[in-house]
């Protein structure tokens, strides 16, 4: 069930933040869509390797949640690119908010048991990930989206 709110939660903000207006979000869906995939590769080879396990994931895309391949993920990299600033300082301050966002859901996802790490921490494991992840789709939204001007 924490999968399902979770995807609601996420979609409706990014709704309320206007994320659905067409001229931005033909741009902005490949931003997600690498997200997705750069999602699906982490979780899928650490959920093989045994590191993690995704409890109840509701529908399973290769052992990880599809509310959360299409939910959390799909729309955080939409809203990197959404709201990417223009000034380089700014870009900085915007990775390191969303890591941290991504940071903290993660540990709930954890706390909440929707998420049971068994030979990985969040720390030592997915805080280097998450931070490598958010600035490669920065860099994406910037270089390959054209949001750097």
């Amino acid at each position: 069930m924490e999968w399902i709110i979770h995807f609601i939660a996420i979609w409706t903000v990014f709704s309320l933040l206007g994320g659905w207006k067409w001229v931005e979000l033909k741009r902005n869906i490949w931003c997600g869509i690498a997200s997705s995939i750069i999602h699906l590769i982490v979780d899928t080879e650490r959920i093989m390797y045994g590191l993690y396990e995704i409890t109840n994931p509701v529908i399973s895309i290769w052992g990880s949640s599809f509310f959360f391949t299409f939910g959390a993920s799909f729309v955080s990299g939409m809203l990197i690119a959404m709201l990417q600033p223009r000034k380089k300082w700014a870009r900085v301050l915007h990775v390191l908010i969303f890591f941290l966002i991504f940071t903290i859901e993660e540990y709930m996802l954890v706390k909440t048991g929707a998420v049971v790490y068994v030979r990985w921490s969040l720390l030592g494991g997915s805080v280097p990930i998450n931070i490598m992840s958010i600035t490669s789709l920065s860099w994406f939204s910037i270089v390959i989206l054209d949001k750097g001007r």
